[in-house]
């Protein structure tokens, strides 16, 4: 979906380097970039990394057009309500933040136009990230755990990581899980196991049908937060069934400043927080449990 001439640029790089992509980054008039989980890059004509600015590949408003107009697959009008909340998914799970000028019809966005960034987020399957969360809820099949970490540190990849190590059965026998996939990107290439997969849904819909009709013995929904959020994963509490969920904070104290999310944990939705940290070697997930 890239400009051929960015296309090239990137395939150039060194294989492991492009395996550890993260991010591409688009912006009109600025630096091309990529991101890997612990740093920034900026590639000069050559396709070689550069340290100066000065030196980068400079992307122009015909790129980004470009890029825009193949997500969108020729037509921006018909994506334009996921435009309108800043993203656009593809079907092989790529989502891609996007930024423009943004028009309002009173509180409400109306459309966005004229586009100056995009950012083509890359999904990573890596089996065993979540290990230790999914070594957790198999020893304690009735625990809810909260996955938390600042943007950018692979808490969906994490999620989608432990949702297909309990239900086909990793470390325990294997439970049903629903999986409620709003933006399509927790499962990009469809169910595994004993998933049930509710694609597209919002999350308040999906928990109500997966409750009510599917019997789950797991939810999983990525990056809670909002008040409808809220109202559902307590209604989840209610009817005892475990939940693993997602949602920004890089400390305990952080995550208890968002009144949404500390509503939740006063209402002792979550019996462990899990952390992810960078470390040298990639990443590790630090678990607390929540007390009484």
């Amino acid at each position: 979906m890239l400009p051929i001439n960015i296309s090239e640029l990137i395939g150039r790089l060194d294989k492991a380097l492009v395996d550890s992509i993260c991010e591409i980054r688009l912006r009109e008039n600025a630096p091309l970039s990529v991101s890997t989980y612990t740093k920034n890059l900026m590639l000069d004509k050559s396709g070689n990394i550069c340290r100066d600015i000065c030196d980068s590949v400079v992307c122009t408003s015909k790129d980004v057009a470009y890029l825009v107009n193949r997500l969108c697959e020729g037509s921006v009008y018909r994506y334009m309500s996921t435009l309108n909340s800043g993203y656009i998914v593809t079907p092989e799970g790529i989502r891609a933040g996007i930024c423009g000028e943004c028009i309002y019809d009173g509180a409400r966005i109306s459309a966005v136009s004229r586009f100056t960034s995009v950012n083509l987020r890359i999904p990573h399957e890596i089996d065993g990230v979540g290990d230790s969360i999914c070594r957790y809820m198999s020893k304690k099949p009735h625990a809810s755990v909260l996955l938390c970490s600042p943007p950018g540190y692979g808490k969906t990849t994490a999620i989608r990581s432990i949702a297909k190590g309990i239900a086909t059965g990793r470390f325990a026998p294997p439970r049903r899980v629903a999986v409620i996939d709003e933006r399509g990107e927790i499962l990009p290439k469809g169910s595994v196991g004993l998933i049930d997969r509710f694609s597209g849904y919002r999350k308040s819909d999906g928990i109500e049908i997966a409750t009510r009709l599917f019997s789950p013995e797991l939810i999983v929904c990525d990056e809670i937060g909002h008040s409808d959020d809220v109202n559902s994963l307590l209604a989840v509490q209610n009817n005892g069934v475990p939940l693993l969920a997602t949602t920004h904070g890089e400390s305990f104290d952080g995550v208890m400043r968002r009144p949404n999310i500390k509503k939740l944990m006063d209402s002792c939705v979550f019996d462990a927080v899990g952390f992810i940290e960078k470390t040298d070697s990639g990443s590790n997930i630090r678990i607390e449990e929540v007390k009484a």
